[in-house]
């Protein structure tokens, strides 16, 4: 077998389990994360807001992209006009 394989997968293997514990209520929290059902209640609020944000910031973008082709058409119509009159 490859010793070499084998070191590198374990030593993969310790850093994933060293990773930051995830803060899913945006505030600083370095110690053990224990929830009630109150700090549960929040988190989802929480995520719900987030996802309305990104539900608006993409509608705005995409919104954003219609007006733009609109006016791109729009300057090329203009175009072809005043080149149809000269």
């Amino acid at each position: 077998m490859n010793t070499g394989l084998l070191k590198t997968l374990k030593a993969k293997k310790k850093r994933r389990k060293c990773r930051k514990r995830l803060n899913l209520v945006s505030k600083e929290d370095s110690s053990i994360q224990l929830f009630s059902t109150n700090r549960v209640q929040a988190i989802l609020v929480f995520k719900a807001k987030q996802e309305a944000k990104a539900a608006t910031k993409k509608a705005e973008k995409s919104t954003k992209k219609v007006l733009a082709q609109e006016k791109k058409q729009k300057k090329e119509e203009e175009a072809k006009e005043r080149a149809l009159q000269r």
